[in-house]
């Protein structure tokens, strides 16, 4: 069991520091989905990082007898993660439905970035945009 505790202590380790390091990055606009798809992904992650490292402590504590808790414990969070990474992405795909036609956002691009817009964003909405987007 004290093997079944530190993969589940270094699994939950990862998960917080991946959710540390998505809070830390600021650098990304709001239009992005991808990001916003990731930033809404640090709770269930942090909740997952949290039931791995009770699993843990319970493995290394109370030897075999909490076998049953320590797999309640990771199908748990790995349930968690699953189901979160399903809410965020259904939450992206309707703000990328719902986001404004190409034209409107696009407008003229700096030398050396890239546009607000994804060229799938585009959708036919006018002959301008699928040169900007392009």
């Amino acid at each position: 069991m004290l093997i079944a505790g530190v993969l589940c202590l270094a699994a939950a380790v990862l998960l917080s520091a991946s959710a540390l390091v998505t809070l830390r990055t600021r650098d990304h606009s709001a239009q992005d989905l991808r990001w916003q798809a990731r930033r809404s992904l640090v709770p269930t992650q942090l909740a997952a990082a949290a039931m791995l490292a009770a699993g843990a402590l319970l493995a290394m504590a109370a030897g075999w007898h909490a076998l049953p808790l320590v797999l309640v414990a990771a199908i748990g969070a790995v349930g968690t993660v699953a189901i979160g990474a399903w809410q965020a992405g259904r939450h992206a795909v309707a703000q990328a439905d719902s986001a404004p036609a190409c034209s409107a956002i696009a407008g003229p691009v700096a030398q050396g970035t890239t546009p607000l817009a994804e060229p799938g964003d585009c959708a036919g909405s006018c002959g301008a945009c699928t040169l900007s987007c392009n």
